[in-house]
Formats: structure tokens, C-alpha cells, sequence
């Protein structure tokens, strides 16, 4: 018995004393903030994928060009930048 209410002492006293090392979450917050951050490419082509689910294969197909688009106005602007 004696055994009992030791036990139960150490457990609650380790879960008042020491309550933060047992959360499992950080709190830090990421440092790479990019800010707002547009990808074209990554939007029409998710959007295809998205109507293509639906079978609203034409819209789909509109995307997809829209995306091809944006790709190769993408690949021309980092040509410029390097």
C-alpha cells in the first residue's frame, strides 16, 4: 500500500514539476517566411488535376495549356536571371 501512494506521489509530482518536456509540439515558428509567392505554373496545373478528378476533362485540357504557358514564360525569366 505504502508502495502504492509513492508511486502516485512521484507520478503527479513529475507532471506538475516537469509539465514541458512532455508536450510533443514545437513552438518555434518557421524563419524562411518567403512572403506571397505565386506560381502560375503550380496553380494551373494543380487546377487541371482538380477538374480532371471531376471528369471535366475540357477544362482540364485548358489548364493544362495555361500551365505549359506559364512554364516556358517561367524557364525564359530564370534564363535571364542567371
Amino acid at each position: 500500500m505504502k508502495y502504492k501512494y509513492t508511486f502516485l506521489f512521484v507520478i503527479f509530482f513529475g507532471i506538475f514539476l516537469f509539465p514541458k518536456i512532455s508536450l510533443a509540439q514545437d513552438d518555434d515558428k518557421p524563419t524562411d517566411d518567403l512572403g506571397f509567392v505565386s506560381d502560375s505554373f503550380q496553380d494551373y496545373f494543380f487546377e487541371a488535376l482538380k477538374q480532371k478528378g471531376i471528369e471535366n476533362y475540357e477544362l482540364a485540357l485548358k489548364a493544362l495549356k495555361k500551365a505549359e504557358r506559364a512554364a516556358k514564360k517561367n524557364k525564359g525569366s530564370r534564363c535571364r536571371l542567371n
